[in-house]
């Protein structure tokens, strides 16, 4: 089965406007040159141990990540009740998008060939440039270094 690529650096993001976990809506304009994003598109709540242990480590340095500017979002097939707990259940201090229609994952190229999830991660800039994208679980470290770099050009 072919596996799609991540969308391609440089790349303007795709809009969206989903609802979120704790019965809000978030929308591309909420965050469009006023923000950077680190978006984390995950497979539904508890369904890979890595993908729980991966968002609990973006927690852990959610202060940090906040502190530089960035906003945090998740996206999940799961519906809100279901998601909501999850983030609530592991600390999540970030919304998570809810995406049943799996219409902003396929957006942002995270859904397979077969319909799962396949877990990816984007830096997205002020002005919705794409300016990391890596499928998996990339290395938080990783991911700080990215978000500094672009603090320096912005």
């Amino acid at each position: 089965m072919k596996r799609l690529d991540p969308l391609a650096i440089g790349e303007k993001a795709p809009n969206f406007h989903l609802p979120a976990t704790y019965a809000r809506i978030l929308d591309t304009k909420d965050f469009q040159g006023k923000k950077n994003l680190l978006m984390i598109f995950c497979p539904p709540e508890n369904s890979d141990p890595k993908n729980t242990d991966y968002l609990c480590s973006i927690r852990d340095h959610a202060p940090e990540i906040k502190g530089m500017n960035v906003e945090i979002i998740g996206v999940s097939p799961s519906n809100q009740r279901f998601q909501s707990i999850f983030a609530y259940r592991h600390n999540l201090p970030f919304p998570f998008l809810i995406d049943e229609k799996k219409e902003c994952l396929a957006d942002f190229q995270a859904v397979e060939e077969d319909g799962s999830i396949a877990p990816t991660t984007y830096i997205i800039d002020r002005e919705y440039v794409i300016r990391l994208a890596e499928r998996g679980f990339p290395d938080v470290s990783q991911l700080l270094r990215a978000l500094e770099g672009l603090q320096g050009s912005q």
